[in-house]
């Protein structure tokens, strides 16, 4: 009794048909075509994930993602008020400044132009004491104010 139905149970075990492996397909051009598929894919994801973390924007959603990887609180979202806040001070700031450069450049070229209104005067006296000179030079000269000249000693 006990003896037939261990029997029966190996023969059933072996009446089982055994799976074949499935042999291997050859390596053919349809095969190479959809494995370069794959991977201009994947390098085209790689590449948009790249191109998207080099903006602000997208550099913030990578961080965001990256901590929700690791169980991380992700940084607040952002807020179009504060940072249209933000931009507005900054223009302020470069208002202001712009204003000062500018008062700054209006007081210089008022020096430069006292100092270029003086050196015309300081050139035209010069102008005019190099022609007195000359006119001296060319004037011509008694004969007694020339004393060994005209034989005459005092």
């Amino acid at each position: 009794m006990w003896g037939s139905r261990v029997a029966a149970k190996k023969q059933d075990v072996k009446a089982a048909p055994k799976r074949r492996k499935a042999a291997k397909k050859a390596f053919d051009f349809r095969l190479l075509r959809r494995m370069a598929l794959w991977a201009i894919a994947a390098a085209c994801t790689l590449l948009l994930a790249f191109l998207t973390s080099k903006s602000e924007a997208g550099a913030e959603r990578l961080a965001a993602v990256l901590a929700s990887l690791h169980g991380q609180q992700a940084a607040p979202p952002f807020d179009a008020r504060v940072e249209t806040r933000k931009l507005a001070d900054a223009l302020r700031g470069l208002s202001s400044d712009n204003q000062q450069i500018r008062s700054q450049l209006t007081a210089v070229q008022r020096n430069m132009d006292d100092v270029t209104a003086s050196l015309r005067n300081v050139t035209a006296s010069l102008k005019k004491e190099i022609e007195d000179v000359k006119a001296e030079a060319e004037a011509p000269r008694p004969a007694e104010s020339l004393p060994g000249i005209c034989g005459r000693s005092r």
